[in-house]
């Protein structure tokens, strides 16, 4: 009898044996059948260049700085330009224009409707984030930690909040801006920081530290 108490105490006759499952069969089982398929030249894919669905299009960035239209229902080329600088951002979809970063340090604004160059605005470094469309204004967060909006009509530069000090040692990415509400965006920072900012004057509304840089190496302090 005590053999038996200490093998239940010492977890020996105790386990629970788990039972094979049952296969899960679906009721209705679904297949799903492209609609169209088209031939690409160039790097269209990653995670930094994402296809944008609106309004019937699909709009498709490439590396290459190529930049194509297509319906959405037949995969009917509605449009394509070529030429641009390579993209490493975007399309982000506005109201009748798209914004893209380039390779060269810039933003980009196309037209919706065609494809054509609207405007190109070189920044202080490299743009890995995506532009954030905020009104009538485009905003941009560089990776020295520099921000600034310009106005999507004709690229002329409506604010600009100084740079943050960014860290000897940080990763080659960067968080892209979001819209709080109307008033505020919400910016990421390599230093650990959230800050809202007001997208009309450029002050920072606040700020808080996500998580704060330790340890004796750089490497131990990165925390962006």
């Amino acid at each position: 009898a005590c053999s038996k108490i200490d093998d239940y105490f010492l977890g020996k006759d105790n386990l629970l044996i788990p039972h094979d499952l049952p296969p899960v069969t679906a009721p209705h089982p679904v297949t799903f059948q492209p609609l169209w398929k088209v031939p690409l030249k160039g790097h269209f894919s990653g995670d930094k260049l994402i296809p944008a669905v609106r309004s019937g299009l699909v709009y498709l960035a490439s590396s290459e700085g190529q930049l194509q239209a297509y319906d959405l229902k037949t995969g009917e080329l509605r449009w394509q330009q070529s030429g641009l600088s390579g993209f490493v951002r975007g399309p982000i979809i506005g109201k009748a224009i798209l914004a893209l970063g380039t390779r060269r340090s810039s933003v980009v604004v196309v037209s919706r409707k065609t494809g054509a160059l609207v405007w190109e605005k070189k920044l202080s470094s490299p743009l890995l984030s995506s532009p954030l469309l905020a009104g009538d204004k485009v905003i941009t967060k560089t990776i020295d930690g520099r921000v600034t909006a310009f106005n999507m009509a004709d690229g002329k530069m409506r604010l600009q909040v100084p740079p943050h000090s960014v860290p000897e040692l940080m990763l080659k990415a960067s968080a892209s801006p979001v819209m709080l509400n109307s008033q505020q965006i919400l910016i990421g920072l390599a230093e650990g920081k959230l800050e809202a900012i007001d997208v009309n004057t450029g002050q920072v509304m606040w700020d808080k530290t996500v998580l704060s840089a330790n340890g004796a190496s750089e490497v131990e302090r990165v925390v962006d």
